[in-house]
This record gives C-alpha cells, structure tokens and sequence, in this order.
C-alpha cells in the first residue's frame, strides 16, 4: 500500500510538475475544491429536483430574481467582512453555517415540512452557496501558492475541479433513487466537514507563519471591490461584461426549458435528481474533452474573435431542435451545447478577449464581472421568463423565440468587441514605452496572433516589450519559434521578458540557450535565467542551484541566490533543503568580520533581498541594520526589498527615511506597496508641524498612489491646514486618486466649497495684477534715484509672483473640476486655454459652457474669460464687477495669503516703499510664522535694513 501510495505520488509529482515541498499543499487544495465541487453537484440537481417537484417549473423565474437579490446584499455583504476578517475565519464560518443550514433544511424534508419560504430559501442558499465557495477557494489559493507556483499548479488543483464535478453528479444519479433526493444533502454535509480541517491546515502550515497580516489583506483586498466606473468607462471592458451578463440571461432560459422538460418527462422526483446528476456530470466530461483536445486548435486556427461565435452558434442549434422537436433529446442537447461549450472554447476566447485589459484593472474587475454582472443577469433572466411564460401566456417551446432575439444580440456584440478588440490591441501596440504612438501595424487583415509575429519580429524594441508583457498571460506553441530567436537579443529588457514569456512553455526546452545568459552583465537578466533554469530542470534543479550558489563569481553566485529565494519562499521543505537562513547567516559573518571582500556593497544587497524575499523572520534585524549602512545604495536597495517583507514594524522606519533625499524615492516606493495599512500613520506625520515641507510632498504623493478610500477623506482634510503650494500637491493627489479609482466617492460639496474659495482668490490675484502692473507703468522712469530702482525691481518680482500665483490658481480650480469630471479631460482644457492657438481656447471655452451646470458657469467663466484676455483693462474689470483695491488693500490681502514666497515678496516691497501703516502687521504676521517663515522675514528685513 505505501509503494503504492509513494509510485501515484511519483506519477502526478512528474505529470503536474509538481516541485519537492508542494505535494502536500497542491494535493490539500486539490481535494478542498474537490470536496466543495462535488457537494455542489450533489446540491444542485436536489434542490432543482425538490423545488420543480413541489412547485412546478413556472416557478423557477421567481427563484432566478430571488437568488439576484440576494446575491447582491449578500456579496456585498461579504466583501465588507472580507475586509475586516481574515478568510480562512470567513471560510470556516460560511462551511460552518451552511452545514448547519442544510442539516436544518434535511430535518425539515425528513418531516415533509415543505411550506414554501423552506424550498425556496433552500434553492437560494444552494445557489449562494456554490457561488461563495468557488469565490473563496481562489481567494484562499492565492495566499496558499505565490503566482509562479499557481501557474505550475493550478492545472493540477482545477482537475480537482473537474473531478468534483463528474464525481458528484454521477455519485447523485446512482444513489438519487436508492436512498431518496433529500438524503444525498447528507453525503454533502459529510464532504464540507472536512474541507475545514483541510482549511485549517493548510493556514496553519502555509500562510500564518510565512506571510505578514499585511501581505494578506493585500491579496484579498481587491476581489470584491465594486469597479463598476471602471468597467463603464473602458469600452473593451463593457463589451466584456456584457457578453457576459448576455450568455447569463440566455443560460437560464435554457435551464428553464432543460428543467421544464426533464421535469415533464420524469415526474418522479429522485428519478429527475438522479437524471440532473448524470447529465451535469455528463456536460464536465464534454467540456473536459473539448478542452483537451478541441480549444487550443479552434482558437489557434480561428482566432479569438470568430472562436467567441461558437457558444452562441452551439446554443442556437440546441434552441432551434428545442423549437422544432421539443423533447427530451433536443433539451440536452441545449444544455450541453450551453454547459460545455461555456466551460471551454468560450471561457479560453473570454480570457484572450480581456488580454488588451491592463493586469490590475483586469484584477480589479474580473470579480464584479463574474460575481456581480452574473446575479444581475440572473434576475433580468427571471424577469424575462415571467414576461414569456406568465404575461405571453406562451409554451415551452416559444421560450426558444425570446432565446433567439437574445442570441442575435449576443452576435452583434461579439462583431463590436471583435473590432474594439483589435483596435485595443493596435492601440496597444503603436505605444512606445513613453506612450507616444509610433509606426502603425496592420491587424485587421490577419490573425491576432499573426499581428504579435509580425511585430516581434519587426517592430522597434519599444514595440516588443509591449507585445511581449502582452503576451505573457498566454501560451501558444505558434510564438515558440519568435521568443527563441529573441532569446539572445541585444536589449536586456527585451530579453528579461522573453525570459518571463518561456518560463511556462513545458513543451520546449531551452535551457542550453538560457545558460548562456547566467553570465550576462546585467543583474535582472541573470536572475531570470535561473529562474527558468531552476523551472526547466526538474531532475536535477537541487543540484544546479547547488552548483551557482557557490559559484566562484560572485555576480552568478548572488544572482543565483537571489533568484533561489523567489523560488523557493513559500516552500519551507526547499528552504531547509538549501539551508537558505544558514546561507544567508554565513554571508553575514562574512560581511561583518572585516574580512576584505570584492565587491562589499554587493553581498549587503543580496543578503537583503534573501532576508527579505524569503521571509527569513529571524535575520528581521539585519535590515535594520543595513537601513543605516553608510552605503546610500545598500540603504536603497533594502528599503525596495522590505517592499517583499510589508511588516508593520518597518513603516515608522521608513517615513524616517522620507526626510533623506537620497532614500525619498525607494521610500516612497515601498510605502506606497504596504497599501492602507501605512496610512494610519502617514496621515499623522501630514498634520505635525514638525514635519519639513518637502516630506509632507512625499507623504502627499504616496497617499494619492494608495488605492484606498480612506486617502479621499485624509487628503481633503489636510487641504485647509497646509499652506497654499502644498495644497497643490494635495489638489494633484486627489486627481490622480479619481483619474485611478474613479468608483471612488469624492465629497462634491467639499470640493464646491473650495472652488468658491478658489475662484475668489482667483479674482483678488487678477485685480492685485491689474493695480501693481499699473503703478509699474506710472512709476516707471529714466532717471530713478537707487532707491527708486529697488523699489520697481521690488515691485516686478511681485507682479512675476502675481502671474505665476494666477496660472497655478488657474490649475487648482481646474484639478477642483476633476474631482467632479474626468480630470484628465479638466487638465487637456486648461492646456488649450493656456494654449496660443486662439481657435483652442475658444474650444475649450465652448467644453466648458456647454459641460458646466449654470451655477458653475457662473463660477467658472468669468475667470478663464479674464485669463484669456491676457491684458485687461479697467473697462473689462468693471464688467466683471471686479473691485481695483487700494495699494493698502492690496498689500493686507497679500500678507494674509498662505502663500509665503508672496508674502515675503510683499514684506520687501512694503518696506523698501517705506509704507509705515502696515509695518505693525508685518511684525504680526513674523510673530505667528511657523519658524522657516519666521526666519525667511528676518533675513528680508535685515537684508533690506543693510542696504
């Protein structure tokens, strides 16, 4: 038995390319989401076969909306305690709960108490339930396996999947009608009971010991945000969700007519639950073979947009028999053409189709999509088989006409996402790296695939990084052939991402040409290469690493160290096996006995990144230590690493690090990395006085990358308490949050409420400019005295202040504008306004009046009018009803601005014009400064005093 058990061992560890140290992990998970499958397949048919014996099909309908308006609240729901609670706690507590629940629901059949809130509240959480428990596996996957195991494995784990589903279909048509429907809920019960001591496992071993709380909430944050104003404002995206929400509506009309049917046919109810068993389990197998041995040549041969033609064309055939000869033959037909068909060709078009979509968006939005857009279809769905099979009055069989209108819709959309598919992806394509486009390559008359070719093989290097990080979420035996060829190209970065694209070929081999690179003078190169030596050398990979991490160059041995550490850091049984913490423990020994070693700055660095990388929890305090080296590149570069490490406990040290303009930018980066868990404290260090300018930008730019809320309302806060430039940064900041996030909520009455504020201060500016540029015409004279000549130059520096105050006011009130409408649209019209081009400045002006509600035409046209004539006069202030103060007016509002190189500015211009009525509030206004102020207005008044 155990030779046995160690030869399939063997097998699947070779087959699956599963790795020493992962067995016990992928085989957990494998048999986690086996359990969950196959208790669905249990579920389902019962509660389909229970609730259609008791209430008749018509009912199904209400069901579909129920389960939708449920799906909603309960979704979001969860998500909010996603957020809150760590997931392996969600896990239990929903396995927890459901078994009780559907224990409840046993007893409650056992004793034929079938009112109806009992059946329809059982369809519902059946349907819920199946939906949270796929949802939560993933989730949970990608804590338990980093991304370059999840490739390798999740092949391995989704035929646990698969299984599930054959297995527990079939296992419900055998026992259906030997131990009766309502029993098999038992046999799930049995199977979820022990998917939580495998939950609690695999935590225990894997994640709360080798992951940071940090880098947890990290992972699970975005799975179900709500990026509805993502999807609405990317077309592709939208074309997307709606094939979607489309195929959604279709499939549960052909449920409906599958079940009507079935039902009609097979009156008896463990007959019907043993029949949907089967054939459930029947429809996994047909998509598993058309998976194998089908997709990759029908979407290789056919391309994505014609292969996304097939689900619907398959659904039209199974509708049209169900139309012609409504029978048993015709309705499984249907069901198959719509359950197998989903789950193959159309599920591998779908995700090449979202291929132009950025990664983090497609993250961002992948979730809603499936979880969110599929409940939603799913009430549409009802409420249309309501209309047709209540309101109509109509059979069955013209259920197949509502079918047919909707796949013709579902075509049309396919012919539109076809194009803007091709158009996303050209456009993709013609960027180089800075964005602008460059020479244009024709698409359209050949395969997407044919496209990517031609411009790996043709196109600048800018051109071929961006195909290549395109193309790194597919796999196509037909590219082989073109990443070789660039394997050694003579750019580093395009090889580091031919690297990154062949790493998960299995089918070829290319560790001869990759060994070369291990020699490259490029760092990132080297690393890759090993990378792709260590994946593609499974007999002997121990062996090889072995063999460079001891190498006599100390570049390989590093690169090969580091590399070693990315691999192997969630695997405990490889981290002993290499004895990495020893390793890493020596190289610190050596570092720090004085021993002369070749390249010092080097070994700190690689020590660094292994500590980091590998979550060697022990050596934590050695990156403390390397955060004060008197090397700024080792100092840099262990701040980057810690980004692997996200412990709460390095944040205060990093902000620390903020005030240092050699370290600001690698902090700022990593900062930026620990999310919303540095905000607590990066909010405080914004409001402390102490806190120099400079770092408060630092903070400013950090809180506008994080992608969180909280940042919306933390910046607004900061607005009123900072003075005027760094307000600008906070007015930047806010722009980039709703340019990033534009689902987020930003307080309109806020932002109006500074607007006014602005447009106010706006026209003070504009009316200061008027007056002081008119004393300069009047004073100026040929013959001035020394004094007077101070004066005017006095006088000028403070009218270029004025001007530039009244450009950048001009910008804060357009970045106000942004947080309402797009603030990319809001910058490109203030570009036109600025613009010498009078035709652009009247556009934008036409934008804008024909965009604005009326009170903030009002507001706004006043001002960029006055901007845009430049020079205006008495005459045009008046019009305006803008008042021309008096110089001592001018002044007053001038000293009480927050904006200090113009309050300075004026001090000088006060004095040296000897103006002795406002000598007391200048003295004033240099008692309340803050001490930089303060200080700025000494060195003024003595410099002018001297002269």
């Amino acid at each position: 038995m155990y030779n046995l058990k160690k030869y399939t061992k063997k097998i699947l560890t070779k087959s699956f390319d599963i790795r020493e140290g992962e067995f016990d992990r992928a085989f957990l998970m494998m048999l986690y989401i086996f359990l969950v499958i196959s208790s669905n397949l249990i579920l389902k048919p019962t509660v389909i076969s229970l609730f259609i014996s008791q209430f008749g099909v018509d009912q199904l309908p209400f069901a579909f909306i129920l389960v939708a308006v449920f799906a909603a609240v309960g979704i979001t729901l969860y998500s909010y305690s996603l957020k809150k609670t760590s997931i392996n706690i969600i896990i239990t507590r929903t396995l927890i709960f459901s078994n009780f629940s559907f224990l409840l629901f046993w007893v409650l059949l056992e004793v034929n108490f079938l009112d109806g809130w009992v059946l329809y509240s059982f369809y519902i959480w059946v349907a819920l339930f199946s939906v949270l428990s796929a949802s939560q596996f993933w989730i949970f996957a990608n804590l338990i396996f980093n991304a370059r195991e999840a490739k390798r494995l999740f092949g391995f784990i989704g035929a646990g999947a698969i299984a599930g589903g054959i297995f527990g279909g079939y296992l419900t048509s055998i026992l259906a009608e030997i131990i009766g429907s309502e029993n098999l809920i038992l046999i799930s019960i049995f199977m979820l009971s022990w998917c939580i001591p495998i939950i609690n496992s695999l935590w225990k071993n894997n994640v709360i010991n080798y992951q940071s709380n940090i880098r947890q909430k990290k992972t699970t944050k975005t799975f179900f945000d709500h990026p509805l104003k993502l999807i609405r404002s990317s077309k592709h995206l939208t074309y997307l969700a709606l094939i979607v929400g489309i195929s959604v509506i279709v499939a549960r009309l052909v449920e409906f007519q599958f079940s009507a049917i079935a039902s009609y046919e097979m009156p008896n109810e463990d007959e019907l639950t043993s029949f949907f068993g089967f054939w459930f389990s029947n429809m996994n197998i047909i998509s598993l073979i058309i998976q194998l041995f089908l997709t990759r040549r029908v979407v290789g041969v056919f391309g994505v947009g014609t292969s996304l033609f097939f689900l619907p064309a398959g659904i039209f055939v199974g509708t049209f028999a169900v139309f012609v000869y409504p029978h048993l033959w015709s309705a499984i037909l249907l069901r198959i053409s719509d359950g197998s068909l989903k789950q193959s060709i159309n599920k591998s078009s779908m995700e090449l189709l979202a291929l132009p979509v950025p990664v983090e968006i497609k993250n961002q939005t992948k979730s809603y999509i499936d979880i969110f857009v599929d409940s939603i279809a799913t009430g549409l769905g009802g409420i249309i088989l309501i209309i047709l099979s209540s309101g109509f009055d109509i059979s069955i069989r013209y259920i197949s006409l509502g079918s047919l209108v909707l796949l013709f819709i579902w075509i049309y959309i396919v012919f539109q996402v076809r194009k803007e598919y091709l158009n996303s992806f050209k456009i993709k394509l013609e960027q180089n790296k800075s964005g602008a486009p460059q020479q244009s390559y024709d698409l359209n008359n050949e395969s997407i695939l044919g496209g990517i070719i031609k411009v790996l093989k043709t196109g600048s290097e800018g051109h071929i990084i961006h195909t290549l990080k395109l193309i790194k979420e597919i796999q196509n035996e037909r590219l082989l052939p073109t990443l070789e060829s660039l394997i050694q190209h003579p750019s580093s970065e395009i090889q580091l991402e031919v690297l990154r694209n062949i790493y998960f070929y299995k089918t070829h081999n290319y560790n001869h040409e990759v060994e070369n690179l291990i020699n490259d003078p490029n760092e990132e190169v080297r690393e890759e290469a090993f990378h792709y030596l260590f994946e593609h050398s499974p007999e002997n990979s121990i062996e090889l690493m072995e063999k460079y991490i001891n190498h006599s160059s100390q570049e390989i041995r590093n690169s090969a160290l580091v590399s070693l550490a990315i691999e192997i850091k969630d695997n405990p049984y490889l981290k002993e096996r290499f004895n990495l913490e020893n390793v890493v423990t020596e190289k610190l020994n050596q570092i720090n006995s004085g021993v002369k070693i070749e390249d010092l700055e080097q070994e700190k660095i690689t020590a660094a990144k292994v500590i980091a990388i590998a979550n060697l929890s022990n050596l934590y305090s050695q990156l403390k230590i390397f955060l004060n080296d008197t090397s700024m590149k080792v100092v840099n570069s262990t701040i980057r690493s810690i980004s692997y490490v996200l412990h709460s406990e390095f944040i205060p040290l990093l902000i620390e690090k903020l005030y240092q303009q050699e370290t600001t930018k690698a902090s700022i980066y990593t900062l930026t990395n620990y999310g919303e868990s540095a905000l607590d404290l990066l909010s405080k260090k914004i409001i402390e006085p102490q806190t120099d300018k400079q770092t408060k930008r630092n903070i400013i730019e950090i809180i506008g990358n994080i992608k969180n809320e909280e940042c919306v309302n933390i910046l607004f806060n900061a607005l009123d308490k900072e003075d005027y430039w760094l307000q600008n940064d906070i007015l930047k900041a806010l722009n980039n949050l709703k340019q990033n996030n534009p689902h987020f909520n930003f307080d309109w009455k806020k932002a109006v409420k500074k607007l006014y504020e602005e447009v106010k201060l706006e026209l003070e500016i504009i009316s200061s400019l008027y007056l002081e540029t008119d004393i300069d015409k009047k004073e100026m004279q040929i013959n001035a005295t020394d004094k007077e000549k101070k004066i005017n130059l006095a006088r000028k520096n403070l009218i270029t202040l004025l001007e530039h105050r009244m450009d950048v006011g001009l910008e804060r009130i357009f970045r106000l504008l942004g947080l309402k409408y797009p603030p990319e649209d809001m910058i490109e019209v203030l570009n036109s306004l600025k613009s010498s081009k009078e035709d652009l400045r009247v556009n934008a002006v036409d934008f804008l009046d024909n965009l604005l509600d009326i009170n903030l035409k009002k507001l706004i046209l006043p001002v960029i009018e006055l901007k845009i004539s430049e020079n205006p006069t008495k005459e045009i202030l008046t019009q305006y009803k803008l008042k021309i103060p008096k110089e001592k007016e001018c002044f007053e509002d001038l000293l009480l601005s927050k904006d200090n190189q113009l309050v300075v500015a004026t001090i000088k211009l006060i004095v040296l014009s000897e103006n002795k009525l406002l000598f007391p509030l200048i003295e004033k206004i240099k008692e309340d400064s803050p001490p930089k102020l303060k200080s700025i207005i000494e060195k003024t008044l003595t410099e002018i005093n001297k002269d």
